[in-house]
């Protein structure tokens, strides 16, 4: 209550803490001070009540269902672009005859969700009788009220078709989908250059775990697939066991999955590498042969240096 005990010291606390406090505010025609107001992203309204005591039962379920019919169809008025109301209420005895969800719906909105009210995140509130600003206050029992979520159905309808669906009640599944662990020509060379490094076959496991776990298991077995089909890799089954895989033959015709741009690109980028190399007077890595052809991904240039070494091209120097 506005006039009650601790009203001044509320009112100075927020003050403080930069809170605008506005009077003689009618909830039932915000609409005509809308522009004094403002617009909120969610405007609370906890317990609305007339003061009329329930002893005039009649009176008092119709006074409070005119005041909440009145603040939902004038709140529109201040609200923000996907912003809210929240309506806190006691939903036992009488204030079920409220019936807060009809008049929710008579005043053009729609329930978004409802909750019951976290006394926690409220330490200092005290939910009091309307009538104690002019009399003895009197705490109410407010364990179990719920919290209605609403917004104007209008508003909603224009959000588009998924916020409608999430409002609802429709359960909806993500599914990520990780499009940087690379195209099945990719991850073919990056198998090739670790099955030759490599001093033993490796199963699928092997291969991913050495590959640093980025691939997806399902795409590896269809690379290795493609692989075997083409000749390019061995695939040995020993029976007991996963099976494993190891290099067999030239790999420097490799194009899985390759468009006909991609395909000109490596072959430009292995032009290139052997124009450095010859110029060279000595021997280069991968990372100087990256930094002389201009490119910051290894990978790409181990690529292609493993392709330009299968096919003769290149020979291999071991540094001791």
């Amino acid at each position: 209550a506005r006039d009650g005990p601790s009203a001044a010291d509320n009112f100075t606390a927020l003050e403080q803490k930069g809170v605008q406090l506005m009077f003689e505010i009618d909830a039932t025609r915000l609409q005509q001070c809308s522009s004094q107001l403002g617009l909120f992203n969610v405007v609370i309204f906890n317990f609305p009540h007339t003061g009329v005591p329930l002893g005039r039962r009649s009176e008092c379920i119709q006074s409070n269902k005119e005041l909440i019919a009145g603040f939902l169809s004038s709140v529109p008025a201040v609200i923000a672009k996907d912003g809210e109301v929240h309506i806190t209420l006691l939903t036992k005895g009488f204030y079920a005859e409220w019936d807060i969800q009809e008049l929710i719906k008579e005043a053009g909105m729609k329930k978004t969700n409802e909750f019951v009210l976290n006394k926690e995140e409220f330490q200092d509130y005290a939910h009091r009788l309307t009538l104690g600003s002019h009399g003895k206050l009197v705490q109410v029992k407010d364990n179990g009220a719920k919290v209605y979520l609403c917004e104007p159905r209008d508003a909603l309808e224009q959000t588009g078709n998924m916020r409608h669906l999430c409002n609802t009640s429709v359960r909806l599944r993500i599914t990520c989908i990780d499009s940087a662990t690379g195209t099945d020509s990719e991850v073919a060379t990056e198998i090739l250059v670790l099955l030759q490094e490599s001093q033993a076959p490796k199963d699928v496991l092997e291969l991913r775990r050495a590959l640093g776990m980025v691939h997806d298991t399902r795409q590896l077995n269809r690379v290795l697939d493609q692989l075997v089909r083409s000749s390019t890799a061995t695939k040995s089954e020993c029976g007991i066991g996963k099976p494993k895989y190891s290099v067999k033959g030239s790999c420097g015709s490799l194009h899985l999955g390759l468009g006909p741009e991609r395909a000109e690109s490596s072959q430009m980028l292995q032009e290139r590498i052997v124009e450095v190399l010859k110029m060279q007077p000595c021997a280069l890595d991968t990372l100087q042969v990256a930094k002389a052809v201009g490119l910051t991904v290894q990978k790409d240039v181990r690529g292609a240096l493993e392709l330009l070494h299968s096919s003769g091209r290149i020979s291999r120097v071991l540094s001791s």
